[in-house]
């Protein structure tokens, strides 16, 4: 009988932490976080092109978790529940455009996630897939300055759309100021893509254009809004009250009844809901059929 064992690096004993789950991302951190991801995925799209056999053997072995979630019950009700939830940040009277928009998303949630998360093109990459800041840890240098991070739980990783995991990181992690530059945080992104992949003689915008990370942006920053939207709810729910938003059983009426029950900050959760939903308004990332 052979035995498999994994052993797993405690990096707090380098000094690594994580930050404060109900704040959002500074600048550095963000830009640095964007940075990371433009190397990683970098790494994807140049195994492909050096060898797709690889690349594809590779892409096979992963589980499409999000995709079992969506097959269960309760995770699909979770979804509509959150979206509901959300419905109420908005302001009557102020938002109304807004409102008659983002209803379609009550009811269609689980379509829209679902449509995000099933990516067939050509730029596929090894995806994080869980990327909140619960799930990155950085290292600070004497001076306090972020000097170093790790991404950590890989449980959802798969072959996907880059922007799934740059909308999940952006829409979870980043303020009202950071949502309008969207912009620069994407060339900051790319820009490390870039320089990544001139180290092994090939070019960013043969392979993964800007133009098309842009156009991407709108269909598949919708699996992290959805996800964001949900991480905010528990990050914000009193610690006597946490629970596990991935951690769905098939007992809908149970998980209604525990997710009702459970206390939060409504006042910063409605805030910052009700910015991410201007933003993807503003933005024309809302999807209404």
């Amino acid at each position: 009988m052979v035995l498999k064992k994994i052993v797993l690096e405690n990096i707090k004993f380098k000094n690594f932490v994580t930050i404060p789950k109900t704040k959002t991302f500074d600048r550095d951190h963000l830009e640095y976080i964007f940075k990371q991801y433009g190397k990683y995925h970098a790494l994807s799209f140049a195994y492909r092109m050096l060898n797709p056999e690889g690349y594809a053997e590779l892409s096979k072995g992963f589980a499409d978790v999000y995709l079992d979630l969506t097959e269960r019950e309760a995770f699909s009700q979770g979804i509509d529940i959150i979206h509901e939830l959300c419905l109420e940040s908005l302001q009557p009277g102020e938002d109304d455009d807004v409102i008659q928009k983002y209803k379609y998303y009550v009811g269609n949630g689980t379509k829209i996630f679902q449509n995000s998360n099933n990516y067939v093109g050509n730029y596929s990459v090894i995806l994080h897939g869980d990327c909140w800041s619960n799930n990155m840890m950085f290292k600070y240098d004497e001076s306090g300055k972020l000097s170093d991070m790790r991404f950590l739980d890989f449980q959802l990783s798969k072959a996907g759309n880059p922007v799934s995991d740059l909308a999940y990181c952006f829409y979870s992690g980043g303020s009202k100021e950071m949502l309008a530059q969207l912009d620069y945080y994407l060339k900051v992104y790319h820009n490390s893509l870039s320089e990544t992949i001139r180290e092994f003689n090939l070019n960013a915008e043969e392979i993964y254009p800007f133009k098309v990370l842009k156009n991407d942006w709108k269909q598949h920053c919708q699996l992290g809004f959805t996800m964001a939207i949900m991480i905010w709810r528990m990050k914000l729910t009193y610690e006597s009250d946490l629970m596990d938003l991935t951690d769905f059983n098939e007992d809908i009426e149970d998980f209604h009844d525990v997710y009702n029950a459970t206390k939060y900050d409504e006042t910063t959760f409605k805030e910052i809901t009700r910015n991410l939903i201007l933003h993807m308004y503003e933005n024309d990332l809302l999807i209404s059929n």
